[in-house]
């Protein structure tokens, strides 16, 4: 069962592997400096942050994800409505619904 887990696993993960991030619909990215290798969804707002690299985001107009003022996310999955707001540092988590980070 494990080794046909991680062939579905790796599959999967070569069918969804870009060289390009994604910028849902809806979505703003403002004044963001570093902004490289992520998923943005639907109606997230990336306003200042100081760096964004290797995240997904997963935002959509009625659960907006809110990455502002100086924040740094880095190898993370976001979940819907999270807030992270700077000069909070997050490196390597999951933030789960509606959850906040702040300094």
């Amino acid at each position: 069962l494990a080794e046909r887990y991680a062939d579905y696993l790796a599959d999967y993960l070569a069918a969804v592997r870009s060289d390009r991030g994604v910028i849902g619909p809806g979505a703003v990215v403002a004044h963001a400096p570093v902004v490289r290798n992520v998923f943005v969804g639907a109606a997230a707002e990336l306003d200042a942050p100081t760096r964004v690299e290797n995240c997904t985001l997963l935002s959509d107009p009625r659960e907006p994800v809110s990455v502002r003022d100086g924040a740094c996310l880095l190898d993370s999955l976001v979940q819907w409505g999270v807030r992270v707001v700077g000069p909070a540092a997050v490196e390597r988590a999951v933030l789960l619904e509606h959850s906040a980070v702040e300094r």
